[in-house]
């Protein structure tokens, strides 16, 4: 992807689509395949989700159960469901298992 994206910039600057061997068009076209391919870029973790969800993200993470994340964070059991509640929505699944899962991803993507 970052050898198409070097290209079309080469070929732009040296204005000579014509007399390549191929077609920038075509390059571009490519090139919306491979990013539509890509998982949607939410920027980061840090920057999606708030401190507290993410502790409790860490620790649903470890492993942990409501009633202890709730004991550790000194927060009801509530507190903890409703931002694990966020967690999902911001993340976009349905589980907590989802969730790590998604934020594995999120961690390790970087385009």
């Amino acid at each position: 992807m970052a050898l198409l994206e070097k290209i079309i910039q080469n070929k732009k600057k040296e204005h000579t689509d014509a007399k390549a061997n191929f077609s920038l068009s075509y390059v571009r076209k490519i090139l919306s395949v491979f990013r539509a391919g890509l998982p949607q870029k939410t920027d980061d973790l840090r920057e999606s989700l708030s401190e507290r969800e993410l502790e409790v993200l860490f620790l649903t993470a470890a492993g942990l159960p409501n009633r202890e994340i709730a004991e550790k964070l000194f927060i009801s059991i509530n507190t903890v469901k409703t931002h694990l509640k966020n967690i999902n929505s911001k993340l976009n699944v349905n589980n907590r298992n989802k969730a790590i899962a998604r934020a594995k991803e999120m961690a390790s993507y970087n385009p």
